[in-house]
Formats: C-alpha cells, sequence, structure tokens
C-alpha cells in the first residue's frame, strides 16, 4: 500500500513539474490490445499484454511520459519499471505482464492504466484451469435394507467438475454430487466411486455401502441320498450382515456340537456352511434344518438325508422292435441294496373308442438283494403280452431297506408305432416322427397274417 501511494505522489510530482514547466500533452493515447479472457493450466507462463499507440497509430514504449501502471485486482504490481510487490513470478516485457509458473490464486481481473491525465483503463481476465480434486463425504455408509440411502462427494477444480457415478466400475446413470438409492436393499451393497471431471484432468474417490440386513438362506439340494457307513454333505448358502449365527437342527433338535460324526465347516469369509456327516448309521437319517440368526432377523431352511433309492432312470428306447413284448431297462443309484421294483404298466388308451387309459397292470421284479460295492444298480425286466403297434405308460418304484422312493414313469410303444415325444422323470426329452406309412402296413400285415405264426413266442 505505501507504495501504491508513493507512485500517487509520483504522479502528483510530474504533474506539478508540467504545471511548472507549463508544458501540456495532448496527444490522445490508446491501447492496441484488445480485452481478453485468457486462459492457463498450472504451472504455465502467461503474457498479459497492454500494447499503446498514439493517435497516429505508431507504437509507445514505455518511458517517463506514458507509464503504465498494472493492477491485479485493487493491488498494484508496477508502476512503469518500478516493481511494487514482492512476488518474483511477476515480471514485465516491455509493457506487457509477464507471470511465471501460474497458480491458482493467480486467476482474475487484470488492469493495465495509463498515466495520462485521462488514465484509460484496459481489462485483462486470467481463468487458471485447476485439475479437479474429490473427496468422499463419509468413506463409509451403514444403513438397514429398506432404507433410502444418499453418497455425497465434494469436488473442486477449474473450470467446475461434473459428477459420475460408477458401481464396481460400472458407470450409473446418476450424476452430480449425490447418489441417492431408495429402498436399498442387500444387492446394492458394495463399493461405489465418484468421478470428476472438467476437462482438464479427472479424480475419483471411493466409497463403501453396507447393508444390514437380516438372513437369506439358500439351499441347492433339498434331499440327499446316502447309506449306513458312508457320509454326507448337507450345505447351506447364507448371506447376512452382520454375520450370523448358524446352528444345525435335525428333526427339531439343535445337535451337540461336541458329537464326533459330524462337523460344520463354513469356509473363511464365505456365504457357505456345510455339515459334514461321518459314518452314518440308520438314526442319523432324517430332516436337517440349518438356522441363522443375527440382530435384524431369522431364517432357516431344511434338508432331508434319506436312505431311500433316488428315482429310477430309464434307458431303454422308446420305440420297441417287437410287435407283442417289451424289454424295459433302467438304472438306480441306492446305497443300500435293492430288495425289489414295483413295476406297473398300462396301455395310454384303453382302447380306439376313448382316450382314458387302461387299467395298471402290477409286477414286482426281485432286486439284487445283496451288497454291493456300488451304489449304481442297473436292471431290465420283458414286459410281454402287449399290443401290437401301441403306445404304454409304466411306473417304478424301487424299494430298499429304508422303504420305497418316489416313482418314475415312461412311456415306451411296440412294433408298428413310435412314441411321437416322451417326457421322462430325468427331464429329458426324446422326439421322433409320427407313425411312417411303412410302419402302418407293416403292423396291418401283422394284424391280420402274422398273429398265428407268432402263437408260440406269446406262450413263452
Amino acid at each position: 500500500m505505501k507504495l501504491w501511494l508513493m507512485f500517487v505522489l509520483l504522479l502528483g510530482a510530474v504533474a506539478a513539474e508540467e504545471t511548472e514547466d507549463e508544458v501540456v500533452d495532448t496527444t490522445v493515447y490508446k491501447f492496441a490490445t484488445k480485452p481478453q479472457n485468457l486462459t492457463a493450466k498450472l504451472g504455465d507462463t502467461v503474457r498479459i499484454a497492454c500494447d499503446v499507440i498514439n493517435e497516429k497509430g505508431a507504437p509507445v514504449l514505455d518511458d517517463s511520459t506514458v507509464l503504465s501502471v498494472w493492477l491485479f485486482g485493487e493491488s498494484a504490481l508496477f508502476a512503469g519499471p518500478t516493481r511494487l510487490n514482492y512476488d518474483k513470478r511477476y515480471n514485465l516485457d516491455g509493457r506487457t505482464l509477464v507471470i511465471k509458473d501460474v497458480k491458482q490464486s493467480d486467476g482474475g481481473k487484470y488492469t493495465c492504466q495509463l498515466s495520462t491525465s485521462n488514465a484509460p483503463k484496459l481489462f485483462q481476465f486470467l481463468v487458471v484451469h485447476v485439475p479437479p480434486t474429490v473427496k468422499a463425504v463419509l468413506e463409509t455408509v451403514v444403513a438397514k435394507s429398506g432404507e433410502d440411502v444418499t453418497l455425497r462427494c465434494d469436488a473442486s477444480g477449474s473450470p467446475e467438475p461434473g459428477i459420475k457415478w460408477k458401481k464396481r466400475g460400472e458407470m450409473l446413470a446418476e450424476t452430480g454430487s449425490t447418489l441417492t438409492l431408495e429402498k436399498v436393499s442387500h444387492h446394492q451393497a458394495g463399493n461405489y466411486s465418484c468421478e470428476a471431471d472438467n476437462g482438464v484432468g479427472t479424480a475419483a474417490a471411493n466409497i463403501r455401502l453396507d447393508v444390514l440386513f437380516k438372513p437369506i438362506i439358500k439351499v441347492e439340494k433339498q434331499w440327499i441320498h446316502s447309506g449306513e457307513n458312508n457320509q454326507a454333505e448337507l450345505t447351506c448358502e447364507i448371506s447376512a450382515q452382520p454375520r450370523p449365527i448358524v446352528q444345525w437342527l435335525k428333526d427339531g433338535v439343535e445337535l451337540d456340537q461336541e458329537t464326533p460324526h459330524w462337523t460344520q465347516s463354513p469356509a473363511d469369509g464365505s456365504d457357505i456352511y456345510t455339515l459334514e456327516l461321518k459314518n452314518l448309521k440308520r438314526e442319523h437319517f432324517g430332516t436337517y434344518e440349518c438356522q441363522a440368526v443375527n440382530d435384524l432377523g431369522t431364517d432357516s431352511k431344511t434338508i432331508e438325508l434319506s436312505g431311500v433309492a433316488h428315482k429310477a432312470q430309464f434307458v431303454s428306447n422308446p420305440n420297441g422292435d417287437k410287435p407283442d413284448a417289451y424289454t424295459l431297462r433302467w438304472t438306480v443309484e441306492s446305497f443300500s441294496p435293492v430288495t425289489e421294483y414295483q413295476l406297473s404298466y398300462r396301455r395310454v388308451k384303453a382302447n380306439e373308442s376313448t382316450d382314458l387309459p387302461a387299467d395298471w397292470i402290477k409286477v414286482t421284479v426281485p432286486g439284487d438283494g445283496t451288497a454291493t460295492n456300488s451304489r449304481k444298480h442297473a436292471k431290465e425286466f420283458v414286459v410281454r403280452n402287449l399290443a401290437l403297434a401301441t403306445e404304454y405308460e409304466v411306473s417304478v418304484q424301487v424299494i430298499n431297506m429304508f422303504g420305497s422312493n418316489e416313482p418314475a414313469t415312461f412311456k415306451f410303444a411296440t412294433l408298428g408305432s413310435k412314441v411321437a415325444k416322451v417326457m421322462t422323470d430325468a427331464s429329458s426329452t426324446v422326439t421322433t416322427s409320427w407313425i411312417t406309412i411303412a410302419a402302418t402296413l407293416f403292423a396291418m400285415v401283422h394284424a391280420t397274417v402274422v398273429p398265428l405264426l407268432l402263437l408260440p413266442s406269446r406262450l413263452v
């Protein structure tokens, strides 16, 4: 400020001297430089011109007659060649103001004023572009499932940056300094990032969203098959926040963790909980329940550990090659020996005049009855005294020491007919063509001529 006052006094002295000598400069001076909006980046060197010309258009050098006074805002920088500030980054090149190593604080209005009687002014504006910075208001946000959540980031930079949001690297549609999630669910938990961009650079900040929710249990297999002296693994996938307390029950009674025949093994940091049952005895079979509880609630799912056999799987071709018999083949998985099979079969249509099925014909087929090294069992049975070119359906139920399993069903046809679409209990589908003309003619021949020739085989 003192330097600026000294400059004013200096101008006054010059004016007094002119008055004393009665010399008046009536020359009209003006700026050759036009007002500008200048831009620069941090660290740049900026030149702000203030070229002066007289009324004839000739350049006017900076001398004692016409001085250029530079101001930044209201602070004086130079009066002619005289420095009025202590920042060595500011220098003059003739009438041009040179700023080295530009800082963000250098942005603003610069004034070049002439020391003439009318003291004209030239305004120049400098905008300093600054890469953005961004900071999360809260780096970790915790909410309960169902609540509304707002994530916030504060960003700065020049020009003012825009903000976009990402979740696990995937761009979200929302923009701006806040991201609002309504009725948040645990599926929305995870890492979010706010990314600021102003064309000069980019910056990002991370926010961790933790959603608290009651346990949710998923069971891949609700029915597990095993056998005596074998082992079994019962698995539950349990999602919860905070992590739950998990316990296992059998037939409604909590298992004693000291019991040597089982262990519970949740993998570290995993949602998978496994109950390992070893050296199974008959009393170990039954209904098990995995139960999880935390401060927000509880959930449970049941798993049936059974010794009864799996469903039978049919492996025979559904379209038979004999007119009055069919060889039915199937496999079954059973840890225990199969004592017998309950087989039932019937015509799909009782006769040509109705769409109703015929009555079931039941047959008991002996099982292996003894222990084997394999839990896979294979069986075949020839169904005889069938009608020519006719479609049948069959049911097979497997019985072992633990009881009978769920029946498996299958459709087949005798020679001269084809099963157009076969649905098995294994959810496999076999598609064939409809009865061909050749098959129909063959069936007609068999119906009128061949039966007498086939009579001995029907008595077998």
